[in-house]
């Protein structure tokens, strides 16, 4: 099933994949860390011990992905610092992509949720700044 499920994101058929117990649970096509950031916010409790597939996963995510405690990611591309990171809090990882940045859309700075959680160490601050940052750009 993993398999097909990557496939889905290398596809584009979906840009979010959440599978915990061999079920899809959730599974969406939407831009930057929104739909991660969504099901996290509604249902954490449903993300332990899941597999979770994203076309993209920077640091912000795998702060999501450690504080949700899933189990196993997949990305289609992956930052370094995501990569450190979830290896650090023994969570599974696989790639195809590893960037030391994730950009943003116009691949002229860093992704801005990116930079927001750069020097954060602190998972719940990290969690904090993502929130705190897509609130200021939603102005």
């Amino acid at each position: 099933m993993l398999n097909q499920i990557k496939e889905l994101i290398n596809d584009n058929k979906y840009s979010c994949v959440i599978v915990k117990n061999d079920e899809l649970i959730y599974a969406v096509s939407g831009r930057g860390i929104k739909p991660l950031l969504t099901f996290y916010l509604n249902n954490k409790e449903e993300m332990v011990g899941a597999f979770l597939a994203d076309k993209v996963i920077g640091k912000a995510a795998a702060l999501i992905a450690v504080d949700g405690r899933i189990t196993s990611v997949y990305a289609n591309m992956m930052s370094k610092s995501a990569l450190e990171l979830l290896k650090k809090n023994n969570i599974q990882v696989e790639y195809n992509i590893l960037v030391n940045n994730i950009l943003n859309r116009d691949k002229t700075d860093i992704c801005f949720i990116e930079k927001a959680v750069m020097h954060c160490e602190d998972i719940e601050q990290g969690i904090s700044n993502i929130i705190n940052t897509l609130k200021q750009f939603e102005k």
